[in-house]
């Protein structure tokens, strides 16, 4: 194990998420941490020690020390690792506490109790207590006998009467009302942030409208409610720092079944306790009974390779047939990498690089680098563009979760000792029997009381060597093969000169740690110096993850490594980021986002569509597709069939009115907020099903959570079949286009910039001499100039590109990215007609001056903007699937052309061609089966 290898966190009150995540902010200081924590205790798991580890004074830069050194160097970085605490009036952090298998639990309890743990929640399928503790006494927690893992608990992220759902139309559930169907006899259950506790709104103004006020106007039930009085039934509404999201979402299920019971409970009180409300809400001997339930909550930990606590759990209430209906989470574009583990030396790693690894701690990369680039070449620094905000950094393998630890057996060896001041080193000698010569043991060192003392411990073989020397934090551990007859010495001194009692075992470990692969997150400026790293010691927390909330700067170099030698377990590696982080290379739009239980075999994940136009999966909606979950909760392997997991399995619409959730959009005629995100697509698809389960009732029959899932997934509108691509033919020339939506407000340009995202081809014997794009015919779902139809297309931007200066007021002129053949860049010139005024125009003329000849290849980019975007500008339509055909909401009509491209022969022919998206039904990775038409869904029509 390696030395210490620690650097600072510092309380910046950054927002990681997008709605109901809440920290301190800079004039908001934690709680203070203990002064015995001179250093991070890797084994603590989701950053716990680094929560614990000495602060810089709000607002002051970070300072990352030095691996070996220990001298603090200003980097600029800041790692607030306090922005996923959860804490509790008393300042006291919410932390995850597991024993190992076969400790008496309710023994396991009261030690923990006796140690300051306030347990919250019990999970009961591997006994992790969830509860909130002092920071002081977590050395104590630390230390007990017993122990698995200790983690943060940390906070989540939601997928973010008078006011009616654009949804309701949009999905054809006016229909289906005007029927008679309106959920009667049904309840929905809700979790997210909170019901009724805000005291503010999203945009941090004081809140002024709460649940009385949406009963009174009727987009609530409850008394005052004339039509529906039965109130909402609240059991549990103790989201910390919550901003009422929760109720938002009721008013989107209200809308569309309104006359279903609603529920509530929180899901912004730790995993245990949400996995808890699950249940709670779904037992049908409770208050609630929910028939549906709907949550719009992510936690950074979730396991994005194994099912864990909240898959249990919706698979239970699913198992009762309970419908539970998830969103499929915001990471969307530019957000996610997923690639296959691919590991090289560190020579290869360096070369061509800039990093700088002399600050780093050799013991964080001895496995080697992670070649983070996708397809040929090596590449181990990814660039991560950072906003003002900054983001967190999820990276995840595909080991298997082992929250308990390794399994040990009885002691082989015993002992004790005094550190003083006359004596600061204690030294041991263990010599194996023949018989345990070969086998694998912790050696293990705790203070008296446990974790009072911070320890250093030796570990040296026979010969001389020195196996590691552990100094994580007030227990150490450490694992090896007792592969040498002889005596091993351990030695045992206190960090930076702490004196104090002692115990030291040697254990046979009967079963190791199910995390096989250490895995470390390393960032580097972009001039190569070293500015931190995130490095749990991965066996030891149980968690194959590393979590780091960063901001500070606007762009680092990401790299990924592995500690330790031998046989690598893992095989495939996922990066998801969240809040104002975005990955500036090495990406690939179809990289899957969505995680943790809304992968659950028993969960319909949903996916958010834009309801103004055009009529596309919303860039930020987080790809899925046939996911592979190898494990289940406890680390075991799953059987093959249960391991494929299409997500998201269907979409709702977002970006619909509320009373008070959200900010105004002005793609709508009204002043009313508007709530975007998965988080208001999915309490649409909730309220169809209550729809569809109360049809079902009045035909006297039921449908199981798979029975209504295939019906929602048969009743969806056709959709794009070939998401970020479109292609036409014209004579023999094809034009294709590929790339994601890539929004122009985010951090990097994306597909505006990508010099190869249209391909230009002649496959016929005759020669063109110009090629004419006509923009006015393409997206034809998108918004009319005056927000009517028909849509007003896309237009070409040929301003210089700037990337200091605001998205929406630059260009990215034509530019030849590649050619092929006998063609020669030189020979390929650009003109622009139809001006609109704005410096945009709705063609562009490419010309040959040699001709475009048969095996002629042209690979070019240039800035694509919707005529008419929904802030009322020309931005956006950046994508290939906006350039092709699209299907009409709510009419159903598909439009199959879209952007028109004419060649002109040498000869003077014109022959005119259109790009198309494949439209039609079927399952892909971004909407799943598509968005759900309620009308289909429920009355079959």
């Amino acid at each position: 194990m390696p030395a210490a290898r620690a650097w600072a966190a510092v309380l910046a009150g950054v927002v990681v998420g997008v709605t109901v995540v809440t920290v301190p902010t800079a004039t908001e200081a934690a709680p203070s941490t203990p002064a015995a924590y001179r250093k991070v205790d890797r084994t603590l798991g989701n950053g716990l020690g680094r929560l614990l580890a000495p602060m810089n004074k709000p607002g002051t830069p970070t300072a990352s020390p030095n691996a070996r050194s220990g001298r603090q160097r200003p980097s600029g970085l800041r790692v607030d690792q306090e922005s996923l605490a959860v804490r509790d009036a008393e300042g006291r952090v919410l932390v995850d506490l597991t024993p190992q298998a076969g400790v008496d639990r309710a023994g396991f309890r009261r030690a923990a109790e006796a140690a300051g743990l306030v347990v919250q929640a019990v999970d009961p399928g591997r006994g992790t207590l969830e509860g909130f503790v002092g920071p002081a006494d977590v050395p104590a927690l630390a230390g007990l006998a017993g122990r698995g893992s200790l983690a943060q608990a940390v906070r989540p992220r939601a997928s973010v009467g008078d006011v009616t759902s654009q949804g309701v139309a949009l999905q054809r559930v006016d229909r289906v009302q005007r029927s008679g169907v309106d959920g009667a006899g049904v309840t929905i259950g809700a979790l997210s942030d909170s019901y009724d506790t805000a005291t503010r709104t999203v945009t941090g103004q004081p809140l002024t409208v709460h649940a009385a006020d949406d009963v009174a106007s009727g987009d609530l039930p409850g008394p005052g409610n004339a039509a529906h009085p039965d109130p909402v039934v609240v059991l549990d509404d103790r989201g910390l720092g919550g901003l009422d999201e929760g109720r938002a979402m009721l008013q989107i299920a209200h809308d569309v079944a309104p006359a279903a019971r609603l529920c509530f409970a929180s899901a912004q009180v730790g995993e245990v306790q949400f996995a808890e409300n699950i249940r709670r809400l779904a037992d049908p001997q409770g208050p609630c009974g929910a028939d549906v339930v709907v949550d719009d909550i992510a936690y950074f930990d979730e396991p994005m390779f194994s099912d864990g606590i909240l898959s249990d759990a919706v698979d239970d209430v699913a198992g009762q047939g309970v419908h539970y209906v998830t969103s499929a989470g915001n990471q969307g574009s530019n957000q996610a990498w997923d690639a296959p583990l691919r590991l090289v030396d560190v020579d290869d790693a360096v070369k061509g690089s800039n990093l700088d690894l002399r600050a780093v701690d050799p013991a964080l990369y001895d496995g080697g680098f992670v070649d983070l680039k996708q397809g040929s070449g090596v590449d181990v620094a990814q660039n991560l563009a950072l906003g003002p905000d900054g983001g967190l950094i999820d990276l995840q393998w595909d080991d298997p979760v082992d929250l308990d630890g390794p399994t040990l057996g009885r002691p082989w060896f015993s002992g004790s000792g005094t550190i003083t001041s006359a004596e600061r080193t204690a030294t041991f000698a263990f010599t194996p029997t023949d018989e345990q010569e070969g086998k694998t043991v912790q050696f293990r060192a705790d203070g008296i009381p446990s974790g009072t003392t911070d320890l250093v411990m030796t570990v040296t073989a026979p010969d001389g060597t020195v196996l590691a020397t552990s100094d994580t934090g007030s227990s150490e551990t450490f694992a090896a093969e007792l592969d040498q007859a002889g005596a091993y010495r351990v030695d045992v001194s206190g960090y930076e000169g702490e004196t104090g009692d002692f115990t030291v075992d040697v254990s046979p470990v009967e079963e190791p740690s199910g995390v096989t692969t250490d895995l470390n997150v390393l960032l580097f400026g972009p001039d190569g110096t070293f500015l931190g790293d995130a490095a749990d010691v991965n066996a030891a927390t149980g968690r194959p993850l590393e979590l780091l909330p960063i901001s500070g700067l606007p762009e680092v170099q990401m790299v990924v490594s592995r500690s330790g030698t031998g046989a690598v377990g893992a095989h495939r590696l996922r990066t998801v980021l969240f809040g104002d982080a975005e990955l500036a290379e090495h990406v690939d739009p179809g990289d899957a986002g969505v995680f943790g239980h809304a992968t659950a075999r028993g969960a319909t994940a949903v996916a958010a569509y834009d309801p103004f136009g055009p009529f596309l999966p919303e860039p930020y909606t987080a790809v899925g597709g046939t996911l592979t979950v190898t494990y289940d909760s406890a680390g075991r392997r799953l059987p093959a069939r249960d391991r494929p997991r299409k997500v998201p399995q269907v979409a709702g619409a977002d970006g619909t009115d509320t009373t008070f959730f959200g900010a105004d959009s002005p793609a709508d005629a009204d002043d009313a907020p508007n709530f975007f995100g998965t988080s208001a697509a999915a309490p649409h698809v909730a309220g169809i099903a209550a729809l569809v389960v109360q049809q079902a009732a009045r035909k006297g029959a039921t449908l199981t959570p798979v029975e209504l899932r295939e019906r929602l997934q048969d009743a969806a509108y056709a959709h794009d079949r070939d998401p970020f691509a479109a292609e036409g033919k014209a004579a023999g020339v094809t034009l294709g286009a590929e790339g994601a939506q890539s929004p122009e407000t985010g951090r990097v340009p994306g597909s505006m910039t990508d010099t190869h995202f249209f391909t230009l081809r002649n496959r016929t014997g005759k020669t063109m001499r110009s090629v004419t794009l006509d923009g006015s015919t393409a997206s034809p779902s998108a918004l009319g100039l005056q927000g009517t139809s028909p849509s007003a297309g896309v237009v070409f931007d040929p301003r210089p590109y700037d990337a200091t200066g605001p998205r929406g007021d630059v260009g990215f002129p034509f530019t030849i990215g590649s050619t092929a053949g006998g063609l020669k860049a030189s020979t390929v010139s650009a003109a622009y007609e139809g001006p609109t005024g704005d410096g945009r125009y709705r063609r562009l003329v490419l010309t040959f001056a040699k001709g475009l000849e048969r095996g002629d290849r042209l690979e070019f980019g240039v800035d694509r903007d919707l005529a008419r975007s929904g802030d009322g500008t020309a931005d956006e339509g950046n994508g290939a699937d906006e350039l092709g055909g699209a299907t009409l909401l709510p009419s159903g009509k598909k439009v199959k052309d879209g952007l028109t491209f004419t060649v002109r022969r040498t000869s003077g022919g014109r022959t005119a061609g259109e790009l198309r998206n494949d439209l039609g039904h079927g399952f892909e990775r971004v909407d799943g089966y598509g968005l759900v038409d309620a009308e289909e869904a429920v009355l079959g029509r």
